[in-house]
């Protein structure tokens, strides 16, 4: 350190300056590039939450659509062509709703990933009945309101499709409805946060249990177990 202490009071001090004007810059590079890694990883989470977002009420809109459609398969006006045409449109509808949840489960939260693996096996038990209940009808050989048989296969539809709603299929869409509330919540975006309180209003739930009663209770069914309830 002599030659420090040799050094005239001028140098000593331009010195200093030099070495304080190092460590500002060098403490301005480091902050600089943590604000860049923050903006980044900022950025990376509001991507992934918007897909998330864009996922869900995708999901959202096609379980409303799905089982609209299967309510409106015991429309009396309906024909043969009519049925063929709306279980084709059920079978779409349903593919998407699994593509979506199955895409927002491969980026979601593990709170999120965990409902999403309980709803897509319910999508699948839905397409069973779905198409077990438009099965009563197409199974019927003159497909017309007209027609005893035929309204005894859509009381028999329709039962179906109440019950689905009353065992799973009401739960499937709060659940549906459920995970916006799960995932809108930017802290909620990497993988290791915990999952966030959950809000929202269920909009999915749809209730199609009174759907056809005012036309088919001016039409007495046929049926041996329909004549003995009444």
């Amino acid at each position: 350190m002599i030659w420090f202490k040799n050094l005239k009071v001028r140098s000593k001090l331009l010195l200093a300056f030099v070495l304080v004007i190092l460590l500002a810059a060098g403490a301005g590079v480091f902050i600089l590039t943590k604000m860049i890694e923050i903006d980044d990883e900022y950025s990376s989470v509001m991507e992934i939450t918007s897909h998330r977002i864009e996922h869900i009420f995708a999901a959202k809109d096609q379980i409303s659509k799905v089982r609209i459609i299967l309510h409106e398969t015991v429309y009396p006006e309906n024909t043969r062509d009519d049925l063929d045409r709306l279980s084709a449109e059920l079978e779409k509808g349903l593919d998407s709703l699994h593509r979506e949840l199955s895409d927002l489960h491969d980026i979601a939260a593990p709170a999120v990933q965990e409902r999403v693996s309980t709803i897509l096996p319910q999508i699948e038990t839905y397409r069973k009945d779905a198409k077990e209940a438009i099965g009563f009808l197409l199974a019927v050989d003159v497909i017309s309101f007209d027609n005893p048989a035929y309204r005894d296969a859509m009381l028999q539809s329709e039962q179906k499709a109440v019950n689905m709603g009353v065992l799973y299929a009401d739960d499937m869409a709060y659940a549906i409805d459920s995970l916006s509330g799960m995932a809108i919540n930017v802290l909620n975006g990497p993988l290791t946060r915990r999952e966030q309180k959950q809000t929202g209003i269920n909009i999915s739930q749809l209730d199609y249990s009174r759907s056809s009663h005012w036309y088919l209770s001016a039409y007495p069914s046929t049926s041996p177990a329909s004549s003995a309830s009444h």
